[in-house]
């Protein structure tokens, strides 16, 4: 009788002594695999990181001289309700970069007469649109009208090339932002021609994506990821 006991006592020690060991393992085997998962991470976010700094880098070297230079932006982005956030992040970046988008006065004045025509004019809407983005830039001190002695056309972006060459004497740098192709050729050609200036166009949607990417490239770093 005591035997059995004695050798029930010794199998119960056996079975916690065996599970205290299971339990044991189990913890160490689950702190590896964290350690090792946290260890993937990080790696990841070191690659990240890294690669986050390299764009950052690359951003800089083409455009903060550019941004910090002379910036023009054609009627057909002013109009164009859908380049919303291409303005949200355009406002973001010349406050960086401490600057202004530069306008000419005619074209000012164009957008202005677009906006007082009659209500049911599509135009109105376009020049509203203009309006009210000047408007938001010029009350944060980031755009500035130029006066123009150039006599106006009956298209507006027909004097943005005029605007750009003259302004160009005094800028290393110009780059247009217009969705216009057919400018886009016609200012390029004339300003290699006129101009000792730097000159690069660039679509909107071009231009919001690399600043959209530059901005939570910082964010990224920022946050200490």
């Amino acid at each position: 009788m005591l035997l059995k006991i004695v050798l029930g006592l010794c199998v119960i020690w056996i079975a916690i002594s065996f599970g205290k060991k299971l339990i044991l393992r189990n913890k160490i085997q689950r702190k590896e695999k964290e350690e090792r998962l946290l260890s993937t991470l990080k790696q990841h976010l070191d690659s990240d990181t890294i690669e986050s700094k390299k764009e950052i880098l690359e951003f800089d070297a083409l455009w903060k001289e550019r941004l910090s230079s002379l910036l023009i932006i054609d009627s057909n982005i002013w109009m164009n309700e859908e380049h919303e956030a291409l303005f949200e992040e355009l406002e973001w970046v010349m406050e960086r970069y401490l600057n202004t988008i530069k306008m000419s006065s005619i074209q000012f004045d164009h957008i202005v007469n677009l906006k007082h025509l009659s209500d049911n004019n599509p135009q109105s809407t376009l020049g509203q649109y203009a309006f009210a983005r000047i408007e938001k830039l010029q009350t944060k001190g980031l755009i500035d009208i130029i006066p123009m002695q150039v006599a106006a056309s009956e298209h507006v972006d027909s004097d943005v090339i005029p605007f750009l060459v003259e302004v160009s004497k005094i800028y290393p740098t110009t780059t247009l932002l217009s969705d216009d192709k057919a400018l886009v050729v016609r200012a390029s050609q004339i300003m290699n021609d006129q101009s000792a200036s730097d000159f690069m166009s660039i679509i909107g949607a071009d231009l919001y994506s690399s600043i959209n990417n530059y901005r939570e490239n910082l964010e990224f770093i920022e946050l200490g990821l």
